[in-house]
């Protein structure tokens, strides 16, 4: 996890923003260079969890309000849940849909 966090903050864009969004263990440690953050304007956050963000969420789906049109590359019943999980290369985000 924390070869793709030091990664991540090279492919940041000038100004831009990385979020860190997953568990490291936590012993891991990264290597950043407070010069280049300043340099280069970057914003570094974290997210821990969305524990009050689920119903938000939900709501803006059902309602249209989040696109997300060409978010979504594959859907399976879940019947075909082992599937999904496995994935191939060419998922980006999978969708158990139980009325398929």
């Amino acid at each position: 996890m924390a070869r793709v966090i030091e990664a991540c903050l090279s492919l940041t864009r000038d100004g831009g923003t990385t979020l860190f969004y997953g568990v490291a263990n936590e012993q891991e440690r990264i290597q950043v260079s407070p010069y280049e953050i300043f340099r280069r304007e970057l914003t570094i956050k974290g997210s821990f969890a969305e524990i009050d963000s689920f119903p938000a969420a939900l709501v803006a789906l059902r309602s249209g309000r989040a696109r997300t049109d060409g978010i979504i590359t594959h859907r399976f019943p879940l019947e075909q849940y082992g599937d999904a999980v496995r994935g191939d290369s060419s998922a980006h985000k999978v969708v158990i849909d139980t009325t398929l």
